[in-house]
């Protein structure tokens, strides 16, 4: 027995193929203790833990459990006698796997804590779906340190490469101006957050609801169905009016009524209408008065607020006094006035012979 474990196989014995698989197998047993028990019971602690705690854990299950994992294996396998150049080809791949995973638990690390930050704020939960080109600058400024750090430990020169993307950059740069504008106005809407993705805004004239935003540009939903992309640097010269943060509605009307009406009806007329905007249960009387003895009509004006910011619900409620002040004016005998011209002639027959 002693004899067959002494037995040679491509160097190393089957006594160090045992210890090597004995090593592994108590290896894994230990880790998945710890991702079953340690871990779950991390995970029902933190449910009334700090926010950052929070986070570690998250972070340490998706990479920290399956690096310690390949971790294992390594050193299960350094562990065997084998030829010097495989040894160093095995080395070079655990340091690209090790960076690998030290940029992914920094990565993480960053974007959960804009994610977390995002979602504490006002609307929070509307503003992560922005997060999308934050989240790719990140993981291309992450993984290209992964490569420099990985090229410099296998004996690049990597302030050769450096120098050459900083002269190409500058010519990227110069070449596309435009792109970059509109790059760097991503980060100004998102920052700045003068609407979040589902807002119904008015921007230039148009109206319509932000559908999603990305690098360079903002997809737009018009109100007659179409979409429209707007560059993102338009966008952060605009003028934009966010009516999705609109508490309420603030409205004002006028109404004519012909000269003829008696003076009692005229000085009657505010109130009868002021008492119709205060009886209705979506809107806020502001005033209403007799404005001005026009030309041709009094005038009088009406203000008030809807309490729901909704359009559907000011159209109903105006719609309602349109109706309303209709019944008032039939009610009353007022007349609605409209731009009319009297001639006045004292005596008709003389008129007609000097005409003669």
């Amino acid at each position: 027995m002693i004899d067959i474990l002494h037995q040679e196989y491509y160097g190393n014995t089957i006594l160090r193929y045992l210890v090597v698989l004995g090593i592994t197998l108590i290896g894994l047993l230990i880790l998945r203790f710890i991702k079953r028990m340690i871990f779950s019971a991390l995970k029902k602690w933190s449910k009334d833990a700090n926010k950052i705690v929070i986070l570690m854990l998250e972070v340490s299950e998706q990479t920290i459990l399956p690096l310690l994992y390949v971790t294992l294996l390594y050193i299960s396998i350094l562990i065997l006698n084998m030829p010097d150049k495989i040894r160093t080809i095995i080395n070079n791949l655990m340091m690209v796997v090790f960076v690998f995973f030290v940029i992914r638990i920094l990565i993480l690390i960053v974007q959960k804590s804009f994610i977390a930050f995002v979602k504490r704020q006002q609307q929070g939960e509307g503003q992560v779906e922005q997060l999308s080109g934050l989240l790719l600058v990140i993981n291309i400024i992450g993984w290209s340190i992964g490569v420099m750090f990985l090229m410099g430990n296998m004996g690049y020169d990597i302030t050769t490469i450096i120098a050459g993307l900083g002269i190409g950059g500058i010519a990227i740069a110069l070449a596309a101006q435009a792109v970059l504008g509109d790059f760097f106005s991503y980060f100004v809407l998102f920052f700045d957050k003068p609407f979040d993705v589902g807002d119904f805004i008015q921007v230039d004239g148009l109206y319509g609801t932000i559908m999603r935003m990305g690098l360079k540009t903002t997809v737009f939903r018009e109100l007659v169905g179409d979409e429209l992309t707007i560059p993102n640097s338009t966008l952060a010269k605009a003028k934009i009016h966010n009516y999705s943060r609109m508490s309420d509605r603030r409205i004002t009307f006028h109404i004519h009524i012909i000269k003829e009406t008696p003076v009692n009806k005229v000085k009657n007329f505010p109130n009868l209408v002021n008492k119709m905007i205060q009886n209705h249960p979506n809107a806020d009387l502001v005033r209403g008065h007799l404005l001005e003895l026009a030309d041709f009509s009094y005038k009088y004006e009406f203000t008030y607020y809807v309490t729901d910011a909704d359009y559907t619900v000011y159209l109903d409620v105006q719609q309602d006094f349109n109706f309303g002040i209709l019944d008032i004016l039939e009610e009353n005998d007022i007349k609605l006035a409209y731009p009319t011209q009297k001639l006045s002639i004292n005596n008709l027959e003389e008129l007609i012979n000097t005409s003669a």
